[in-house]
């Protein structure tokens, strides 16, 4: 579906779902079901009390929780103020939250109350002149939440917003380490369901309901909510991935879509419980993220008994890029299982050496991506968004190769980036932290297989002459500077690190034993 003359940006969702199928159910969460002319006057409401705040002007809304209804009603109450909605990452550490609002000019969070702590740093800060409204885990009297929205009504403001404003801020981390605010535009999400509307390889319609528990601080979470709320169809929202609650929730709201990562779908797959979870509401699952082991996908595909569809994408490219259609799945075919798929209608695929000279199908080079969907820059980074963006295409920063059908296969990455659970964790960034402890001397961190995560995060550390630190009091340092997911996963010690000419450290002799019989390459 692609309706351009009545959805124009993100506001415009529940307005025309409003008039069209009022009381068609358009969220299903925390027990409660939200019909989509509810949240079309939810939305409006949040709009108001935002636009009477005149420090707010201009500024992004940060949102620091789980997955319940008020995401939505959040999000697009900011884009009908003609607002950015920035959605905060949970599991980062609180500095790391304080740094992100610093570089954002943040003036509103709306935070749950069980996550309130992570922003007292900010409280403490005069000269963040932040507003934090509280979301109560259970409705059962005045709240901030009540309070901010106390007199203000809902009827729709209807300001003209520009297609070309910022809609939504995700903060990635970057190879230096430090987060980048990727600004994504309301016309590049009209120009993404366009591409999808024109590719039949992942069908939606108003009568699907999406299952949802990939976190909304991911465009695999809040970019594809926003397909499902688009096209008309329902949103069940987990507020996390918890495998005995998502089996549940299929029992009870049997969805008909869902996307998971590899290795959330292992774990869902392999609880006791699911060999008593009926999967046939499923028509499709999409996965992403990671590659997927081929006795998995073998497994998944037996006992979902659907289609299954994967893609490949970044925040940058606001979400997929490729698809390996559930027609390409085939369980005789154990190369194309591998692949990524081919692209999009409207989107490109270019590989390429260091020169930049296209490569001919077979050979290794970085990935590059022209599509109408790309990212607007970087927030306040001129230099890191001309550096991404050169010519129209995005250079990803993964290595790879097409076949001679056009198939794209991931080989290895050209920056330093490990990808544990679907996270995309960058080794600079923790190598800045454990460069910052006194006991350590140098360290490169790396990723090594994992059979839970894909990969983990390994901290290999030269200490300080005289040093008598423990990997336990590495690993709990890092805890308090950086989200859990970042922190390694195990330290070991060396004596000195493989290097170039010019003294840099070689990572790729580090990880070639931990690799070493891999079916794929990290080098």
């Amino acid at each position: 579906m692609w309706v351009y003359q009545e959805i124009r940006t993100l506001g415009d969702i529940p307005r025309y779902h409003a008039r069209e199928r009022p009381d068609a159910t358009a969220l299903i969460s925390e027990g409660r079901r939200i019909d989509f002319r509810e949240l079309d006057l939810l939305s409006n409401q949040v709009a108001n009390a935002l636009l009477a705040m005149t420090e707010a002007t201009g500024s992004r809304v940060g949102y620091l929780g789980k997955n319940t209804w008020r995401v939505p009603v959040a999000l697009f109450g900011a884009a009908k103020a003609g607002l950015t909605f920035m959605p905060l990452n949970w599991r980062l550490a609180p500095a790391e939250i304080t740094t992100i609002v610093h570089d954002s000019d943040c003036r509103i969070i709306f935070a749950d109350e069980e996550l309130l702590g992570m922003l007292e740093p900010i409280r403490a800060q005069a000269d963040l002149k932040v507003k934090i409204v509280a979301l109560p885990a259970i409705d059962t009297g005045p709240s901030d939440w009540s309070r901010f929205l106390a007199g203000h009504a809902d009827t729709d403001a209807c300001l003209d917003v520009a297609t070309s404003v910022t809609a939504l801020q995700v903060y990635t981390s970057g190879t230096s380490g430090l987060p980048k605010g990727v600004e994504l535009a309301h016309e590049s999400f009209n120009y993404i369901r366009l591409c999808e509307h024109l590719d039949p390889g992942v069908p939606w319609s108003a009568q699907d309901i999406f299952l949802m528990f990939m976190p909304n601080f991911h465009t695999a979470g809040t970019g594809l909510m926003l397909q499902s709320l688009y096209n008309g169809s329902a949103v069940s929202m987990l507020q996390a991935f918890d495998a005995a609650l998502v089996l549940q929730t299929i029992r009870e709201t049997r969805p008909s879509i869902t996307l998971i990562v590899p290795s959330a779908l292992q774990l869902l797959l392999e609880h006791p419980e699911a060999k008593n979870v009926d999967f046939t509401c499923f028509r499709l699952c999409m996965y992403a993220g990671s590659p997927i082991a081929l006795p998995l996908i073998k497994l998944a595909m037996q006992q979902m008994r659907c289609k299954f569809v994967q893609w490949y994408g970044a925040t940058e490219t606001l979400g997929a890029t490729t698809f390996l259609r559930a027609e390409q799945h085939r369980l005789d075919d154990e190369k194309k299982l591998k692949s990524c798929g081919t692209p999009l209608p409207l989107i490109d695929i270019r590989i390429v050496d260091g020169t930049g000279a296209q490569l001919p199908a077979g050979q290794v080079g970085e990935i590059l991506v022209r599509s109408p969907a790309m990212f607007k820059g970087y927030w306040r980074k001129p230099a890191e968004t001309a550096a991404a963006k050169v010519n129209g295409w995005y250079h990803t920063g993964d290595a790879g190769y097409c076949d001679d059908e056009g198939f794209l296969y991931i080989h290895d990455r050209i920056k330093d980036m490990i990808v544990s659970g679907g996270e995309n964790v960058y080794s600079a960034e923790v190598e800045r932290v454990l460069h910052q402890h006194p006991a350590v001397a140098d360290v490169a961190v790396i990723g090594v297989p994992d059979p839970k995560w894909g990969e983990g995060v390994k901290a290999l550390v030269i200490l300080r002459a005289g040093s008598n630190a423990t990997g336990d009091e590495l690993i709990a340092f890092c805890r308090t500077l950086i989200g859990g997911y970042k922190v390694p996963k195990s330290v070991e010690f060396r004596d000195d690190f493989p290097r170039t000419a010019s003294g840099k450290i070689q990572k790729g002799p580090l990880r070639a034993p931990y690799w070493q019989g891999s079916t794929r390459a990290v080098g």
